[in-house]
């Protein structure tokens, strides 16, 4: 399996585990994440630098593809930097636990792969597993997670494991990203006999399911089913498809998995309408100062030409000032055609008091930011309430 995230800089962690459920072990900042056993079960971990929210860190579980480990997501060390990023897609802040545990069979050739058909923790030793996970994070106090925002993403062999436990564990996954793969169910029985005696609920997690198209391993038919199934019931679902892959994890779909967790995150709040935003900007407003409260919101919105390889990236900003609460984009051009614009919709929250500016350009990721085509700039002048 293709590494599916970029990451940069080593955390070596310590954390105390509450009795009988594991151990830590470091590698005293030589390569990898941190490597912690629970239920006698290796987990990697990264843990986010920086203030822990009141209710402890949220939590993202990757799964692996057969024949991978959990270090597979961490080939270029842990998922987080110094400025707390979750490079899932950079530069959007996501201050999450980040956990990957192995698999627990071990077949032919030391190969590592899930159990997914298996439906009850009696009978799987991996759903017994996650339910010890799901007890371990709620118990955790270092780090301190909240078990209320856990989020679930699965590859190929995981994410048939991450499709089972959305039914099994659907009070303790807020969100779930499924790639490569669909219902365990449909997928063993051809005629879906298993499906409908095992149906969906409408409490299903939020779903969002990735497939490449020339996935020669999975056929498409397997996500599209179960993204027709899930909307049946009334779950909420989303389903991507990339063109030019095949059996991978397609990265383009990065962005849409942060903002599928994020979203899902933010889905208990009183909702967009309700929220106050100190003001929208877009070009016109380039070069200008802005003063913020702390907590403060502001909007940026720009054009941009996504069907031309174009995109828009943060290029500047202090994390300590500002953090991202949350982005959008909608297409402007009917069809999607080629050189059809696209309106890139960015929420920013005054996160602290100081000074920063926020600069962002508009460019081929190939031909880098030298070759932008547009450039937005502001100041933002954050001040503490009186």
């Amino acid at each position: 399996m293709k590494p599916a995230i970029r990451y940069f800089v080593l955390i070596v962690l310590s954390l105390v585990l509450y009795p009988g459920c594991g151990a830590l072990s470091r590698d005293n900042g030589k390569s990898g994440p941190a490597r912690i056993i629970i239920a006698g079960r290796g987990v990697s971990m990264s843990v986010p630098r920086g203030k822990m929210p009141e209710k402890g860190w949220p939590v993202i579980i990757l799964l692996h593809g057969r024949g991978g480990d959990g270090s597979s997501f961490f080939k270029d060390g842990p998922p987080h930097d110094g400025s707390g990023d979750f490079p899932l897609l950079p530069p959007i802040r996501i201050d999450h636990v980040v956990l990957a545990p192995d698999a627990g069979r071990i077949g032919t050739g030391n190969v590592r792969d899930w159990t997914p058909r298996l439906r009850t923790p009696e009978r799987s030793k991996d759903l017994a597993f996650f339910q010890t996970l799901f007890e371990w994070i709620e118990k955790s106090r270092d780090p301190r997670m909240d078990p209320d925002r856990v989020f679930v993403a699965g590859f190929s062999n995981g994410g048939f494991m991450a499709a089972r436990l959305a039914r099994v564990f659907p009070d303790k996954i807020r969100a779930l990203a499924v790639v490569a793969a669909g219902n365990p169910d449909s997928y063993q029985d051809a005629r879906l006999k298993s499906m409908r005696k095992h149906g969906f609920s409408d409490q299903h997690p939020p779903t969002l399911v990735i497939h490449g198209e020339n996935d020669e391993k999975v056929p498409l038919a397997v996500p599209m089913q179960y993204h027709a199934d899930l909307r049946k019931a009334g779950a909420k679902t989303r389903l991507l498809t990339s063109k030019a892959s095949g059996h991978e994890w397609p990265t383009r779909f990065d962005e849409d998995i942060v903002r599928w967790f994020l979203e899902a995150d933010s889905s208990g709040s009183s909702g967009e309408k309700e929220i106050r935003y100190r003001a929208t900007l877009g070009m016109a407003e380039s070069g200008k100062t802005i003063s913020l409260g702390e907590g403060d919101l502001f909007r940026v919105e720009l054009k941009g030409v996504p069907t031309a390889g174009y995109s828009w990236k943060i290029m500047e900003m202090d994390r300590s000032v500002l953090e991202i609460a949350g982005r959008d984009s909608k297409s402007l051009t009917p069809g999607n055609m080629v050189g059809g614009s696209a309106l890139f919709t960015w929420n920013f929250r005054a996160s602290g008091p100081g000074e920063t500016v926020l600069e962002m350009k508009h460019f081929r990721p190939w031909e880098g930011p030298e070759k932008a085509t547009d450039t937005f700039r502001i100041k933002v002048v954050v001040k503490t309430p009186d």
